[in-house]
């Protein structure tokens, strides 16, 4: 992952980035959702468990009750004559019923207005039990009834009320035909059927309703629990509302306490009651919210992390995107400014870069080359040669020699006048692949003129030296083969002489010339008159030329200079011996010197020869450069006549005017 950032970029990146931001989000999704209804499926069966568990046990208890009735019944009737009631006998057997079912509180048998007449409880004979509702129930049914009314007999809690019709068939002496046994349950019996204690959390709710929204029990709640105290009319509650409709699923809504809650409505067979089974909603919501901020701070966490890594390899990458263009920029510079022409082609034979410079050489416009296949370009580049099918075969090996470095020379035709060497080889990438071809052209022009003038140079001196050297070879075997009179052998001797200083003077001008063109002159500075050297030349010269006609011409009478005093009488002496020679026995030569810029003084060497044609004054300091007729009434004014005076190491550059 690392290397991909490194490798990629920034707008990739990111995209990369969202792309596995957005699985991790859709998967906690599913999870978390998948978890919801897991855990709602959970909670929603432990409550449909539970609240047909207090149903069922509810039925069985009222079932219990019917058979115990039941039971009192018959066996009453078949231990008693009604004809011959003794009621302190049924008191006493009510009492002994009592004692053996101990979930009643009391056992009644009253007559059809409720009015007890025999009872567990001897202080109860008389009172009237219920209402005359519940009795006229009673008598219309003649069934076994569960009463749904919260029923004081006596001071104390609430009672529920279990009736058994009992008829008296023969008891002529009974004051009542039909009479009711009744057994009175205390309330807390039926809430122990509500028990939440036990495997179900603390905020788990049951409770039972009679059919008129009146509390019968509740368990699960901090006791004592004034919300669900026995007797409380629940009918205008939203739970009551909805237990009306008698749901058959799972209801979310608030409440008896006005806390959200999951709630699961019974209705047990042969009552009229409502049993209620409540969890908090929090039991489902809490772990819920509590799985997404643990998922979101895990998922803003991972998010903000791969958004700083991201950031990081970003600003890595704009770093290195902002270094590469930096090396770009430097090498397109350098490129471009090359003084090599410079081509680049691509594994397709195509142009990849041509800088200005090849543009310049081969007189074409780079940028047009750009994207041009190369078979296209060669040949016209191979127009552009002195030899057009050389040159083109030369840049189809150059192109296609594969894994080899190609070094060749082309000359250009005359009109562009340029010879380069051209060097190709192959661009490869690290691991190998080629990616194409660079050609460099070099401009060798002046190197090789350089060296044609060398090579040139070197014939015409050694030519020179051959004739002085034969005159003195000459001269001594005359001298040592024959009689010479002392006359004539000092004349000879003259002349061995005389060839011997011209010898000389050749040699220390092909020495100059060396150490010039190595770069390797040795310069003395001292302090000197130049008004007084160049007036002594001008009368040397002179003396040797006296047709001429010699000029000093001084701005000031006296000119100290600091300079190398025989590298300069050099100089001057070479401008002087120029200008004579190419100027009529009857010309004048002007030898001038003044004040320049920064403390500087300009000598100048002026004669009235023929001159020199515009057109040549770019060979003038070329050695032995071709002499190009010059019109009449042209002269020549130059600082320097040779190139010992161009290169003379910290001198300004000469002029040259044409006058």
């Amino acid at each position: 992952m690392l290397e991909f950032f490194k490798q990629h970029s920034a707008g990739r990146c990111r995209t990369v980035l969202f792309a596995l931001v957005l699985p991790l989000i859709i998967a906690g999704g599913v999870f978390i959702w998948q978890d919801y209804q897991a855990r709602r499926e959970a909670i929603v069966t432990e409550v449909g468990l539970k609240s047909a568990l207090i149903n069922s046990q509810l039925e069985d208890f009222v079932h219990t009750v019917r058979g115990a009735s039941g039971v009192f019944a018959a066996d009453w009737v078949a231990e008693n004559d009604p004809a011959a009631i003794d009621v302190r006998e049924m008191n006493e057997h009510l009492a002994s019923f009592a004692s053996e079912w101990p979930n009643f509180s009391n056992a009644f048998i009253t007559g059809s207005d409720g009015t007890i007449v025999g009872s567990s409880d001897q202080a109860l004979i008389g009172s009237r039990v219920g209402s005359a509702e519940l009795y006229e129930q009673a008598l219309s049914t003649l069934r076994f009834t569960v009463s749904d009314v919260v029923t004081h007999v006596s001071e104390g809690p609430p009672f529920a009320l279990f009736i058994q019709p009992m008829i008296w068939e023969g008891a002529e002496q009974v004051s009542f035909q039909v009479s009711f046994m009744v057994l009175e349950t205390p309330l807390d019996t039926i809430s122990s059927f509500l028990d939440m204690s036990t495997g179900f959390p603390a905020s788990a709710k049951s409770g039972i309703f009679d059919s008129q929204g009146l509390i019968l029990a509740g368990t699960g709640y901090e006791a004592p629990h004034p919300g669900m105290a026995a007797g409380r009319n629940i009918s205008a509650s939203a739970v009551w509302k909805q237990a009306a409709t008698r749901p058959t699923g799972e209801w979310f809504g608030p409440g008896l306490d006005n806390v959200s809650r999951i709630i699961f409505f019974g209705y047990p067979d042969n009552t009229p009651w409502v049993t209620t089974v409540a969890y908090a909603q929090s039991e489902l919501f809490d772990p819920l919210w509590q799985r997404l901020w643990t998922f979101g701070a895990v998922l803003v966490a991972t998010f903000l992390g791969i958004i700083w890594a991201g950031e990081v390899f970003i600003r890595r990458e704009r770093l290195e995107r902002s270094k590469l263009e930096k090396e770009q920029l430097t090498l397109d510079a350098v490129m471009t400014g090359s003084s090599d022409g410079i081509m680049i082609i691509d594994s397709m034979d195509r142009i990849g870069f041509a800088n200005r410079r090849l543009g310049e050489m081969f007189g074409l416009r780079s940028q047009n080359l750009i994207g041009q296949s190369f078979d296209v370009v060669r040949g016209v580049m191979a127009a552009q040669s002195a030899t057009p099918e050389t040159t083109d075969d030369q840049l189809d090996r150059a192109v296609n020699a594969s894994g080899k470095v190609v070094v060749d020379n082309l000359k250009l035709k005359d009109s562009i006048g340029l010879e380069m060497e051209m060097t190709s080889y192959e661009l490869r990438q690290s691991n190998g692949d080629a990616l194409g071809r660079t050609l460099v052209f070099h401009d060798i022009t002046q190197s090789a003129e350089v060296q044609r003038s060398r090579s040139a140079f070197i014939a015409t001196a050694s030519h020179q030296l051959r004739t002085p050297m034969a005159s003195i070879m000459a001269t001594s075997e005359l001298l040592l083969s024959q009689q010479i009179p002392p006359a004539k052998q000092r004349q000879l001797l003259e002349m061995v002489q005389s060839q011997s200083t011209r010898m000389t003077d050749m040699i220390n001008t092909l020495l100059s010339v060396s150490l010039i063109d190595a770069g390797q002159v040795e310069i003395n500075l001292e302090n000197f008159d130049a008004g007084k050297l160049c007036r002594t030349l001008a009368m040397e010269f002179e003396a040797r030329s006296p047709g001429h006609k010699f000029e000093v011409n001084l701005a000031v009478p006296e000119i100290c200079v600091r300079a190398d005093r025989l590298r300069f009488t050099q100089i001057l002496e070479d401008l002087i011996d120029n200008a004579v020679k190419y100027t009529p026995g009857s010309g004048k030569i002007t030898i001038g010197a003044e004040l320049a810029e920064r403390g500087m003084v300009r000598f100048s060497v002026s004669d009235t020869g023929v001159g020199i044609t515009p057109g040549g004054l770019k060979d003038i300091f070329k050695p032995e450069s071709p002499r190009y007729p010059r019109p009449p009434g042209r002269s020549i004014t130059a600082p320097s006549g040779m190139k010992p005076t161009q290169d003379s190491p910290g001198s300004p550059m000469p002029w040259i005017s044409a006058s």
